[in-house]
Parts: C-alpha cells; structure tokens; sequence
C-alpha cells in the first residue's frame, strides 16, 4: 500500500521540462480545489510527492501534516518546511494518528496503491465525523487519452504509459471505478469538481505560459466532467440515519 518507495521518489524531485509542466498543473489544480472547498484544520496530505500541494497548504493555513513512505522525501519535506508541517515517515498501512483530521487530501495517490479501497478504508478511520476527504485521480478515460488510443499510441485508452510505469503508477483509474470504490466506504460524494482539459503532453506544453496552462480549466466548463484530466471527488461520511 506504500505511496511511493524509495526507487519513485527520483522522478518527483526532478526538474526536466516535463516534470516542470507537472509542478505547473498540480500546482493550478489544487488552487482551483482550495477555490471549491472551504478547508478547516487539523490537516493532513497523504503523501509529500514534489511537494506543490503540501507547499499550498502550509502557505494558505499555516500547518499540516503529511505522511510520506520515502525517508528522502521526508527529509526534503523537512528541510523545505521547517515550520508548520508535521512530517510521518510512515508506510499508509503502518500510520496510526494520534488524533483525527478534519480534512484530507489524497491527492494523487490511490492510483499508485496496490490495493486502493483497502488504502481508501483507512483513510475513513482517520477524518473527523464531519470531515471531509478530497480525492484526486488521473482520470482513465480523458480525453487525451482518448486521442492517444485513436492514433495508435496507446492500445486502449485505458493502458499503462510509460510515465505511468516510470512514476510507479499501480492502476489505471476511471471516474466510474473511483466513484464505485467511494461507495464501498463509509464515505459518500458531497460534490464532484471540474479540472483541466488536456490534449497535449506535459512535454507539447513545456513552452506554455501560466495564462495558458490556466486556459485548459476555463475549457473545462465546456467539455463533460468524465473526459477531464483529473477526476477529483469531495467525499463525507455517509450519514447513520
């Protein structure tokens, strides 16, 4: 269930063309979540990754918490972010919190898991009863994926790339299979939220500017959620009435 090993964590501390677009795009993305949710504290980033979400957080609420599998992350986490963020060098499947949270942010995260509803399940044991928990995925039917089935790049639209692999992308996720794991939970979905258009690779954007790169999510209010880049849910405890 670990988020990432140590033989992954290379490819987020790298600063090439393409991992730079990727920094971008994370970064506009959890801007435009942060625009959609009103977040209360304590809370907690489920893994540090190249650090932009942690980053936002520290910078909009002054602390949070993180868990991170790579001991070289954690130290990067720790040396970026003297103060404010709580670092857990903790596999998923080994972290046992000391109190709940009342938001957190699994960014990114369940399509590297192995078993992501098991991973999923436990994260319910740890938010608050009135908690919120944001999930973001790389959606398996974009629209970019799309096109890269339709010219023969991909076998499928749903088939490991080799970024995927090389990024230790476990699973391949579409907003119906996500939205399916969420149901077996506790959890329920309060809103699901637009992200970006893209049809390009990270690389064919590498020349972008930042009014450019924020263009693919105003695109987004005209093409159907289910080909957006991403798939990012707002999810709550399902009520016991």
């Amino acid at each position: 269930m670990a988020y990432f090993q140590e033989n992954h964590a290379d490819k987020y501390l790298e600063l090439d063309l393409e991992s730079r677009v990727d920094r971008q795009l994370t970064l506009l993305e959890i801007r435009h979540i942060l625009k959609e949710i009103q977040i209360e504290g304590p809370i907690l980033d489920l893994g540090y990754g190249h650090g932009i979400v942690t980053t936002e957080l520290l910078e909009r609420f002054g602390s949070c918490s993180v868990v991170e599998a790579s001991r070289r992350l954690c130290e990067v986490a720790l040396k970026s972010h003297p103060v404010g963020l709580k670092v857990h060098h903790s596999l998923f499947e080994d972290f046992q919190p000391t109190h709940r949270y009342k938001t957190i942010f699994a960014t990114a995260v369940l399509h590297h898991l192995k078993h992501p509803l098991e991973a999923l399940t436990k994260f319910v044991d740890w938010l608050e009863p009135d908690g919120t928990l944001i999930i973001s995925v790389p959606n398996g039917h974009s629209i970019h994926r799309a096109l890269g089935y339709s010219l023969g790049i991909q076998n499928s639209i749903d088939a490991m790339t080799v970024t995927g692999k090389k990024s230790g992308v476990a699973h391949v996720l579409t907003p119906g299979a996500v939205r399916k794991m969420i149901s077996s939970t506790r959890l329920e979905v309060v809103r699901e939220i637009d992200s970006f258009v893209k049809i390009l690779s990270n690389l064919q954007m590498a020349s972008f500017s930042e009014d450019q790169l924020s263009s693919l999510f105003e695109l987004s209010q005209i093409v159907p959620r289910d080909f957006h880049a991403t798939s990012i849910f707002q999810c709550g405890l399902k009520s016991s009435s």
